[in-house]
């Protein structure tokens, strides 16, 4: 009894010490939500306030105008009513006294038609618009920790897009080098700090990307059509459309629904056509165009998530409904992206919703929400160095390709 005593004791303690941490935690929190609240109210008092004052300029002095207008006929009316009124008990009375008091009390003088601001005319109704009430008030999120469990230094000095099979080797496409003029697929395997290459499949076509799908076989996005590979090489096209020839590096996704969510940038517009995956084949089904350059493209079951640009110099990651609504843009951080702007590169969404973003000029990762809040930064102090290409592994890991070859494997929890 004394020996579990003292277990008890000690477990009791550890307890109340976590429980103390999770209250803190919970009241942290609670106290940002209620702050944020303080804040979202001032801010809307602070916006009325302006408005009130706008629309004091526009309408007060018409309306005091207007009101005064009406004030004398109204005073106008009431006197000679009372006149009229005085007037009849003087015509119906035999009290001599009672008709010379009355007739000294009435004003022989009647009142002025001639009222300032009769022809007045009421301007144009002023009109409140607002936009559809869309309240970013925030998002509740649990803090997503990053924990390096891998790195590999490979021999992928330039790649397009990396990808993986449910066994456990990835495929890459390889740009071509001053020694190599052919584009490549690489697949390769990480075992403990070595890269193992499986196998290196020469391209006639320059793809732009790829994905995996059913049966270990690949889709590889070229300029005109895409392409369905297997590691044997045998390969066959898979879909096929003029609206992708002489597109700009097109870009592809397949959505939770296993639909190809396909980008063909013509200048700065873009078409979304997406094919059904049916026994290896696909169709065209519908057409959005938009009116930006999209680099990038991923998507789960809560939406599509794109990364783009409208100019050269303006860069963002953009979050649509199913449906291609615009929901949200993130145009990078503000402790971040102070000095330099945002600049992203690749684009990956995690299991949990997350989303993860490389950004060129911090040489870091960002982390934001499905609705497009910031939660964190990953890059230097974390121990990856100009991170680039994004992939989650089928174990829900995150895999980063940094630009000096480096392959880490990352294990991400929220």
């Amino acid at each position: 009894m004394e020996d579990d005593l003292s277990f008890f004791n000690e477990n009791l303690k550890k307890m109340e010490l976590r429980c103390q941490e999770g209250a803190e935690i919970y009241d942290k929190a609670k106290q940002k939500i209620i702050q944020r609240e303080k804040d979202m109210k001032e801010i809307a008092t602070r916006e009325s306030e302006i408005l009130s004052q706008k629309l004091n300029v526009l309408l007060k002095p018409q309306n005091d105008a207007l009101n005064k207008t009406k004030e004398t006929l109204q005073k106008n009316i009431e006197h000679l009513k009372h006149t009229t009124t005085l007037t009849d008990q003087i015509l119906h009375s035999n009290d001599a006294k009672l008709v010379f008091d009355i007739a000294i009390s009435i004003k022989k003088e009647l009142p002025s038609k001639d009222i300032k601001g009769l022809n007045v005319s009421v301007k144009s109704p002023v009109e409140f618009i607002a936009s559809d009430l869309s309240i970013r008030f925030g998002s509740l999120v649990i803090m997503p920790k990053l924990a390096i469990i891998q790195s590999v230094q490979t021999a992928l000095t330039t790649i397009i897009c990396l990808e993986s099979f449910q066994n456990g080797t990835y495929v890459s496409i390889v740009s071509p080098t001053s020694s190599d003029s052919q584009t490549s697929l690489e697949y390769f395997q990480l075992e403990g700090s070595s890269f193992v290459v499986e196998c290196k499949s020469s391209l006639e076509c320059k793809p732009c990307g790829l994905k995996v799908i059913e049966n270990n076989r690949i889709l590889l996005l070229c300029q005109d059509k895409i392409l369905s590979f297997s590691k044997s090489n045998k390969k066959e096209i898979f879909f096929q459309s003029h609206l992708v020839h002489c597109s700009p590096d097109p870009c592809m996704c397949i959505t939770a629904e296993g639909n190809i969510l396909l980008g063909c940038n013509y200048g700065f517009f873009i078409r979304f056509s997406d094919a059904i995956l049916v026994s290896n084949k696909g169709f065209l089904r519908n057409i959005f165009p938009l009116k930006y350059h999209v680099a990038k493209i991923a998507a789960n079951e809560h939406g599509i998530y794109m990364i783009i640009s409208h100019s050269s110099s303006m860069k963002a990651v953009q979050g649509l409904s199913t449906t291609f609504e615009l929901k949200w843009t993130y145009e990078g951080h503000r402790s971040i992206n102070s000095k330099v702007k945002f600049e992203p590169m690749d684009i990956a969404v995690s299991a949990a919703g997350l989303i993860y973003v490389t950004d060129k000029n911090t040489s870091s990762i960002h982390v934001l929400t499905p609705d497009g809040d910031f939660v964190a930064n990953y890059g230097k102090e974390h121990g990856i160095i100009d991170p680039e290409i994004l992939h989650i592994n089928k174990e829900g890991q995150l895999i980063i390709w940094c630009n000096d070859g480096k392959i880490h494997v990352a294990n991400i929890s929220s």
